[in-house]
């Protein structure tokens, strides 16, 4: 299978939801981080530049979800 040149982070705290994402995403060949948390959200951003953005809105912090500004 040919690679694909985008980066998407998924981001998520339920890690079985996150594992099922990402191995869908890594078997049509995109190239995937993931993180648990807003504050490792902002790290991967910085580190992997990504093109797309699959975000959990619902999780437990109040930094996380709908206040997460990308």
């Amino acid at each position: 299978m040919e690679a694909k040149e985008t980066r998407i982070l998924v981001v998520e705290d339920d890690f079985d939801a996150a594992d099922a994402v990402r191995t869908i995403l890594e078997s049509e060949g995109y190239q995937v981080a993931t993180a648990d948390s807003a504050a490792k959200a902002w790290e991967a951003i910085h580190a992997t530049r990504p093109h797309l953005l699959l975000l959990d809105v619902m999780m437990p912090t109040r930094t996380e979800g709908f206040q997460f500004v990308w």
